[in-house]
């Protein structure tokens, strides 16, 4: 009987994809420092610190993932603007 494999952190980070627009917000505020809950919602400005809240960050596989997801958006905006699909601003 041959042992389980476990899949690879790429092969589970491709598993992910694509992701939805919300996951992708969230990888996103997680990608440059830890955040409460709120602060992944974007709470309003000057709320105070508070020791009960649970603090969230991104893991080696969400920025993986992050990764992944922006490396496909920026070759399909890439394949869209050589196709002439939207005008720059």
């Amino acid at each position: 009987m041959s042992p389980i494999r476990k899949p690879t952190l790429e092969e589970r980070a491709n598993s992910q994809l694509p992701l939805t627009s919300t996951v992708m917000q969230i990888l996103l505020s997680l990608s440059t420092e830890d955040r409460h809950g709120l602060g992944i919602a974007d709470s309003p400005a000057g709320d105070s610190d508070d020791p009960r809240r649970r603090y969230y960050r991104i893991t080696p596989l969400g920025r993986r993932v992050l990764e992944l997801e922006t490396e496909r958006l920026a070759t399909l905006v890439g394949t869209a603007h050589r196709r002439r699909a939207f005008k720059r601003p």
